[in-house]
């Protein structure tokens, strides 16, 4: 009896027990791609009693339901608010759904409304502090949001996710002193939670404090060793440290975590151009453009390899696709310009260079203005 691939689990072969006069052109066990599941998108109906007796609590749950469940908020936000604002329910849960579906469409004046009128029926809700205070923030009411989360650790001192939301608020704010001290905070409370601690890695980067950050790094690969982030994080400080063959571990484990990733394929091509390793940067440099098209660095990144190969077909079209992507980016202009002018069109290199010389990048602008010169152009 010929043997197949299951249709609904590729990864598994089986016997099929019809045996067919004329079998299948196609290779029956060849590997294919599981289908992705399919997600319900759309009204949300009851399924019994159906439909659900006309009730003015019924309506309410129902609009609860097209909100909460994630799968028909759009248009069931403004039925939620009508319900919620006729009926004016006395349960703070029936504010937190409508201001979290506000909150997921973008609308944060109205989610700030929502999660305030929650707090006012809940007022030691330390969730739905936390939550008001994420939208204060997102809509650049950041000392609003401040006094939101300190009122919140008052009420439990002892949350670590508090402390840590705290901390990352003052980190955006350009408060990293006060920023690791309350992620410090968190940790104390709770070590097992990797995350503060790969953040508070990146606080003390920008504190200027990069062997205490790799101090940081490494508690939170000990708490979990699949965290792809501190490895790429891990990688990028050995490599600043010129420590290469350990940064290059880290990028390799940060990959293989996270495959077809953009920013740590990036990161990985960076390093290797950094140690002088160019033919091995290739490969994911052009991984890191096709999983993240519009991050311009990227696309920078790979420009420079095909230059240094001289294919400068290859490197003018990613240093095209760099300044659509960053018009006012000084060194992709003057690197567009020497490729250009190596291909022999001179009157355009010198369209670059001139943009180039009036970038904000002071050495690079010297640097155009000199190709200028040389070719007597200004």
């Amino acid at each position: 009896m010929p043997k197949r691939r299951a249709e609904d689990t590729p990864g598994m072969v089986m016997t099929d027990h019809l045996i067919q006069r004329r079998p299948p052109a196609r290779n029956l066990l060849a590997v294919f791609r599981e289908r992705p599941p399919e997600e319900y998108r759309g009204e949300v109906v009851p399924y019994y009693p159906s439909p659900l007796p006309p009730a003015p609590s019924n309506a309410l749950y129902l609009a609860v339901a097209q909100v909460g469940l994630g799968n028909n908020v759009e248009a069931g936000l403004p039925v939620l608010a009508r319900e919620v604002a006729l009926q004016k329910p006395s349960d703070a849960e029936f504010y937190a759904v409508l201001g979290e579906g506000w909150q997921k469409v973008g609308k944060l004046p109205e989610a700030v409304a929502a999660y305030e009128q929650a707090l006012r029926l809940r007022p030691a809700s330390v969730s739905l502090l936390r939550s008001l205070a994420e939208c204060l923030s997102a809509d650049g009411q950041v000392a609003h949001a401040a006094e939101i989360l300190n009122r919140a650790v008052q009420i439990a001192p002892a949350d670590p996710v508090t402390w840590y939301r705290y901390g990352m608020l003052d980190f955006h704010a350009g408060r990293p002193a006060d920023a690791a001290a309350k992620i410090r905070k968190a940790i104390a409370i709770d070590p097992s939670l990797p995350e503060q601690s790969r953040s508070l890695a990146e606080v003390l980067i920008r504190s200027g404090q990069p062997d205490s950050a790799l101090a940081s790094i490494r508690d939170a690969l000990r708490t979990d060793p699949y965290d792809d982030g501190a490895w790429d994080l891990s990688g990028r400080l050995l490599s600043e440290k010129g420590e290469v063959p350990e940064a290059l571990y880290d990028f390799e484990k940060a990959v293989r975590l996270r495959s077809g990733y953009g920013p740590h394929l990036y990161d990985f091509a960076l390093a290797l151009v950094r140690a002088d390793r160019f033919d091995q940067a290739q490969q994911p440099a052009e991984a890191a453009v096709q999983a993240d098209p519009n991050r311009a660095e990227a696309h920078e990144l790979l420009g420079g390899l095909f230059a240094r190969k001289r294919q400068l077909p290859e490197a003018a079209r990613e240093y095209r696709r760099t300044l659509e992507l960053r018009p006012d980016s000084t060194r992709a202009h003057f690197l567009l310009g020497n490729v250009l002018a190596a291909q022999g069109d001179v009157s355009s290199a010198a369209e670059h260079w001139r943009a180039a010389a009036k970038g904000g990048d002071a050495a690079v602008a010297q640097q155009a203005a000199q190709a200028l010169q040389r070719i007597g152009a200004r």
